[in-house]
C-alpha cells in the first residue's frame, strides 16, 4: 500500500510480507479491510504516546471527572469572549483608559459580534480562544502577558503584535473613521495562523 505523506510517497506493509502480495480478485476483500484497520487503528501508539504524557501532566483519575466538552475547554479555552473581562484585564502604554481614541475602541469592539470578536481576538493575540480563567490569565510569547493598548503614531490601521498581545492604535478623528479602520484590520489581514 502506498501512501502520500507532506508530498512524498511511502509504501506500507498492511501486513508481514505484504509488499510481495499482488491484490486479485481473490485477496481484495482482506486488503480492503487491512487499509480500513491501517487508517482505523494505526495511530494508536502515536495516541498511547500523547496519552501518556497526559498522564504525567494531569491524573488519569483527574481526567476521567471531566466531559469531553469540559476537558476540551480546559485544553483549549472558552469560545465566548466577554469585552468587559478584556476591557478590565487591558494595560495601556502612552494612552489612558479614558481618552477618546481607547473609548472610541472599547465602543467598537463592544458592538461587534461573536464572530467578529473571535477575529478581533486572533488579529491582536493570535488565537480566537479565551484562556480558562479570563484574559486575566492570557499568555503572549514570553509568559503571562496582558492585552496592551498602545498608542502609535503612524496613521491608518491599527497594527498588531499577536506574540504580545499588543495593539497598537493610531489617533483617529471620529469613531466612524476607527471603527472602519478596525474592521478592515480584523477582516482583511491574516497574520501567521499558528491556531
Amino acid at each position: 500500500y502506498q501512501r502520500r505523506v507532506r508530498g512524498e510517497i511511502h509504501d506500507v506493509e498492511l501486513k508481514k510480507g505484504g509488499s510481495s502480495i499482488s491484490v486479485t480478485k481473490e485477496n481484495r476483500d482482506e486488503y480492503l479491510k487491512l487499509i480500513v484497520d491501517y487508517h482505523l487503528y494505526g495511530a494508536r501508539e502515536q495516541m498511547k504516546e500523547i496519552l501518556r504524557g497526559l498522564h504525567q501532566l494531569i491524573s488519569p483519575d483527574i481526567i476521567k471527572m471531566f466531559t469531553a466538552e469540559e476537558l476540551a475547554t480546559l485544553i483549549g479555552g472558552t469560545e465566548t469572549i466577554d469585552v468587559e473581562d478584556l476591557i478590565n484585564n487591558t494595560e495601556y502604554s502612552d494612552l489612558s483608559p479614558s481618552s477618546t481614541n481607547v473609548l472610541w475602541l472599547w465602543q467598537a469592539v463592544k458592538e461587534l459580534s461573536q464572530k467578529e470578536l473571535k477575529r478581533f481576538l486572533h488579529f491582536v493575540t493570535g488565537t480566537t480562544k479565551v484562556p480558562i480563567g479570563g484574559f486575566n490569565h492570557l499568555y503572549g510569547s514570553t509568559g503571562p502577558q496582558k492585552f496592551t493598548v498602545m498608542h502609535s503614531k503612524r496613521t491608518g490601521l491599527p497594527t498588531a503584535h499577536s506574540c504580545f498581545n499588543r495593539l497598537e492604535l493610531p489617533e483617529y478623528a471620529s469613531f466612524e473613521e476607527l471603527k472602519k479602520n478596525l474592521l478592515f484590520a480584523i477582516k482583511e489581514t491574516q497574520g501567521f495562523g499558528l491556531e
